[in-house]
């Protein structure tokens, strides 16, 4: 009863004590026959009930005893009837979102041996291994699975040990494809928050299956003058229109490859068009000269003129100029490998005048860079923002201007002015590897490009205290050399920094500057890396393991976990995560759970007023803990008896022996002194000396200090009746009347 938890009054007859009705059966002599400990919300068989040795009839029905708890009752003699059927188990509740045509495996913890599993869907059974699992999860996958358990050592019971509930939702496969893709074409999605099926974005278009594959794209009409490699990744494509742009053969070259069963690339078109209005002196040959098509290998250039073929080279060629010869020139290039495919490439009005040297290299130049002029003009006019300042009376053009232009690469159209002598780029955003270009120029030409910049390339990291991070710099051109400043201060001179244990003062704004020997003086602010510093959560999984495993509850699970705050349970966190200081006394715990044994870095580990045995006290040093506070642990229950012995005769208690542990001492104590080092207390004649109250306690070398209580006997002193009988015996035999049940030593009524 005391093991159980139910109180009684000891002085009561030990036969009234059973107010819950648990013993049912209790012959003449005290002996126990029948125990009935159905429906207690019992989760392990009681220790103490094996000491009921004339048992014959033991209920335990309707409990929560699992497997490995009932194995107790296996020791039992085979005499007794032992029922226990209808334990439960609360089951373990497990909730999962599964995407279309993912995969998924449930993790069963559960270490009993001899096992049966069913799991069941409703009333249906559709597995019996521990883990069920699925590789192509469809909607029909999802609903509430439920595991049931049965072992053969146990016959007829069946736990209910998890339920697992698994959510279906619709797949998003290519859902990071599809946004880079919309990125990368420079493109914003209207309403990013929603599902990226239900995204609008203006110039794009898209169908997207169940399992989140994007199966059509439309990118027609947006002017792309290339594709982004994103868009290889979506390999589920069927249909694929990239119609009305400005792709060249190559970038189509690239996306039939993909292999798209319905690919739709008509109405392609170069811009800017090389367009040239060209006054020609009667007489004189001209030859146009374009920027070639970009290299292709089967490539066919046809010029059209009057509505019909002229030529079949990238130049127009004019060698005696007749007014005939007057009118527009329109150039095509197409292709076999792309039927029914022309791009217009070049447009030149050709009028019959005094001719230009350099105008049509003016012309594309102004036309390269958007510079938008009236080409009837003589094209000394056509400069209306400056760029070209000095042209001989031939035509020649010797200086030009492009400084402050907000240009990112050279002119390709720069390198046709055969007399320029002066060329000025400064103040633009022209990178070392666009600047080469420059190298191939004539060195008698005087350029200059002082203060070109970039937009820096910004990262944004949030980095825990203690761990590493290296940067990902994506910069290819070969002689530079690089300088990370934090404010005004140099740190790094290496393309890449890193830091392997970060700390509050490594956050902040780090740039990179990069120069070049090969353009010396210049220098680009590249990237911004702001690193921001947050606390670390190392142990955060294990700490929370450790309280779920001692049964606890987290009363503020959704606060750092700093922060929880859980009865019983106490602990230090350090700023890299890891739990340096545990509490967990006063919590009548008779065991630790193992995950205890993740804290690797407690520094202090208290489990004082429990009821931890050495063996579970070995395991727990065994952690090297510097502080380790294990004292006032204690066993519950305690023996306890109380008892008379009479003057003269013997006492012997007949205790249970304690749990078995290899370094254990007995110690009884009695007024304050040790009185034996045995299990059983022992009083061979009994005085009033010996009246009194008596303690046993077990320690152990291994755990200095710590002394737990295993017995308590309480000694009353009674006056002896050895010559009872043979006082009984004179009396009758004198006639003298005397009441027996009263004392013997009062029946002398005579003297």
């Amino acid at each position: 009863l005391t093991e159980l938890g139910i109180t009684f009054n000891e002085d009561d007859p030990f036969r009234t004590w059973n107010s819950e009705g648990i013993i049912t059966t209790v012959y003449d002599n005290g002996a126990v026959i029948d125990i009935d400990l159905s429906n207690k919300n019992l989760t392990e068989v009681p220790s103490s009930l094996a000491a009921f040795a004339d048992v014959e009839n033991i209920i335990l029905d309707d409990n929560n005893i699992y497997f490995d708890e009932l194995d107790v009752l296996l020791g039992y003699d085979s005499e007794i009837n032992l029922t226990y059927d209808g334990q439960s188990v609360t089951p373990t509740t497990v909730n999962v979102v599964i995407k279309h045509g993912d995969s998924y495996t449930s993790s069963i913890t559960q270490d009993y041996a001899d096992i049966t599993y069913n799991w069941k869907k409703g009333s249906s059974s559709l597995f019996a291994s521990k883990d069920i699992s699925f590789s192509d999860f469809q909607p029909a996958d999802a609903g509430t699975y439920n595991l049931y358990v049965t072992s053969t050592t146990h016959a007829g019971q069946e736990y209910n040990l998890y339920q697992v509930n698994l959510t279906y939702t619709l797949g998003d496969r290519d859902s990071a494809y599809i946004k880079q893709v919309i990125a990368d074409l420079g493109k914003t999605i209207d309403n990013p928050s929603d599902e990226f099926r239900n995204w609008t974005i203006d110039g794009v278009s898209y169908v997207v299956n169940d399992y989140g594959e994007v199966t059509s794209l439309d990118i027609s009409g947006n002017d792309l003058t290339s594709t982004p490699s994103s868009l290889l990744n979506l390999t589920n494509l069927g249909t694929l229109d990239v119609s009305d742009n400005q792709l060249y053969f190559d970038d189509l070259d690239v996306l039939s490859a993909m292999g798209v069963a319905s690919f739709i690339y008509s109405g392609q078109t170069i811009d800017p068009i090389q367009e040239l209005d060209a006054t020609v002196k009667g007489g004189e040959g001209y030859t146009s000269a374009l920027s070639a098509a970009p290299t292709y290998s089967d490539l066919t250039y046809e010029w059209v003129f009057d509505n019909a073929g002229y030529s079949n080279v990238l130049d127009l060629d004019i060698s005696n100029m007749t007014r005939e010869d007057e009118g527009n020139y329109q150039l095509f290039i197409s292709s076999s490998n792309h039927d029914g495919l022309e791009i217009k490439f070049a447009d030149i009005n050709i009028t019959f005048a005094l001719g230009d040297q350099d105008s049509t290299k003016v012309h594309d130049l102004l036309t390269e860079l958007g510079i938008t002029f009236n080409e009837d003009d003589p094209f000394r006019t056509w400069n209306s923002e400056g760029i070209i300042t000095t042209v001989y009376d031939n035509g020649a053009v010797i200086d030009i201007d492009l400084s402050n232009k907000n240009l990112t690469e050279v002119p390709s159209s720069l390198a046709a002015f055969a007399d320029v002598e002066n060329i000025i780029l400064d103040d633009n955003n022209i990178y070392f590897d666009e600047l080469d270009v420059l190298l191939g120029y004539d060195s008698e030409i005087n350029i200059t490009y002082d203060g070109q910049s970039v937009t820096p390339t910004t990262v944004n990291a949030v980095i825990k205290h203690g761990d590493s991070y290296t940067s990902s710099i994506t910069q290819d051109y070969a002689d530079i050399t690089y300088n990370w400043k934090k404010g005004t201060s140099s740190l790094f001179a290496s393309k890449d920094f890193s830091f392997s244990d970060f700390q509050p003062a490594d956050a902040g704004t780090y740039d990179l500057y990069v120069t070049s020997t090969t353009h010396a003086g210049q220098e680009y602010n590249l990237y911004q890396v702001n690193l921001t510093y947050t606390l670390g959560d190392r142990d955060s999984a294990y700490i929370k393991q450790v309280i779920a495993d001692l049964g606890k509850t987290i009363d503020n699970p959704s606060d750092e976990f700093r922060n929880w705050t859980i009865d019983g349970v106490s602990y230090v966190v350090n700023d890299y995560g890891e739990v340096t200081s545990l509490d967990i006394s006063g919590n009548d715990l008779t065991s630790t759970p193992s995950s205890l044994l993740n804290l690797t870095n407690l520094g202090t580990l208290d489990v004082s007023d429990n009821q931890l045995y050495f063996d579970d006290l070995d395991v727990l040093s065994a952690m090297g803990v510097a502080s380790f506070v294990y004292d006032g642990q204690t066993i519950d229950p305690i023996q306890e008896l109380n008892t008379i012995v009479k003057g003269g005769e013997g006492f012997t208690s007949a205790l249970s022996a304690a749990p078995t542990y290899s370094d254990l001492t007995y110690e009884w104590v009695f007024d304050n002194a040790g009185y034996s080092n045995v299990l059983d207390l022992d009083i061979s004649n009994m005085t009033r000396e010996d009246e009194g109250n008596y303690q046993l306690f077990i320690s152990s070398s291994n755990h200095d200090g710590l002394e737990i209580k295993f017995a308590d006997i309480n000694i009353t002193f009674a006056l002896g009746d050895q010559d009872s009988t043979k006082v009984h015996d004179l009396l009758t035999e004198l006639g003298i009347t005397f009441n027996e049940d009263d004392p013997f030593r009062t029946w002398n009524s005579e003297g």
